[in-house]
């Protein structure tokens, strides 16, 4: 994060591109947050992942809502900007912020979301 002054933030990725990405999707990830989604750290034990799920929830880890993107056929662009976010954090997003991410895709990742 190089500026965390307003709504959107100004960050900077791994390879050295700058954006802007919605302040309430931005926050520290815990240890628990980083278990796949299988695991149900509340309750002491682990379910087997669906397999043949391609749907999009709330629990959705990042690598899930990366393989829905794919699956859905979106731009590369659109799934690399959108499959850092968990299932949880991509479903909060309004249609206007999906198409500043977004701009070509964003109406259609809202479509598809909310039907």
């Amino acid at each position: 994060v190089l500026e965390a002054t307003k709504q959107w933030w100004k960050v900077k990725n791994s390879d050295g591109f700058i954006g802007y990405v919605p302040s309430n999707i931005m926050h520290l990830l815990n240890q628990e947050e980083m278990l796949p989604s299988h695991v149900d750290n509340h309750h002491g034990f682990q379910y087997p992942p669906d397999a043949d799920s391609h749907d999009l929830t709330k629990y959705s880890t990042p690598y899930e809502v990366t393989t829905w993107l794919q699956t859905k056929g979106f731009s590369r662009l659109t799934v690399k900007s959108l499959g850092v976010l968990t299932g949880s954090q991509l479903l909060s997003l309004s249609k206007e912020e999906l198409k500043m991410i977004t701009e070509r895709d964003g109406h259609i990742v809202y479509s598809e979301i909310h039907g």
